[in-house]
C-alpha cells in the first residue's frame, strides 16, 4: 500500500465488505502502518450508524472499536458515519429469504409464514 498511499495527503477509507471483525480489525492495522510509512497522517474513515455497545448488528463491534483506534494512532481524523446502504437488497433478498433472518440493523423483526 505504500507506494499508492505515497503522493497523497489524506486518505479516505472505507473498509472492506467483509463480515470478519478480526479481518477488519487487521485491515485497519495494515492501513495505519502503510499510513505511518507513506508519512500520512489524516484520514476521514467512513463508518456506520451501528456502533452502540448493545447493537446486535455483526459488525457493530468493529465500528465502535475503530474511532477508539484511530483516537489511540497519533493522526489526525474524521468519521464519518453513514446509514445503511440500501442498493445492495434487492440482488441480496434470495440469501436473506434462505436464511429466514435479516442481517442488518434493524430493530425486532418478526417473520410471519
Amino acid at each position: 500500500m505504500v507506494p499508492v498511499f505515497e503522493p497523497i495527503d489524506v486518505l479516505v477509507y472505507i473498509p472492506s465488505k467483509t463480515y470478519n471483525n478480526v479481518q477488519r480489525v487487521q485491515e485497519l492495522e495494515n492501513v495505519l502502518s502503510a499510513m505511518k510509512s507513506a508519512n500520512i497522517n489524516q484520514m476521514v474513515f467512513v463508518s456506520f450508524y451501528a456502533d452502540q455497545e448493545n447493537n446486535p448488528f455483526t459488525m457493530s463491534g468493529y465500528y465502535g472499536y475503530a474511532p477508539r483506534r484511530l483516537a489511540a494512532a497519533g493522526i489526525n481524523y474524521a468519521v464519518l458515519k453513514n446509514a445503511l446502504y440500501a442498493d445492495p437488497l434487492i440482488p441480496y433478498l434470495p440469501e436473506l429469504i434462505k436464511r429466514q433472518a435479516l442481517i442488518y440493523p434493524v430493530g425486532h423483526l418478526v417473520i410471519k409464514k
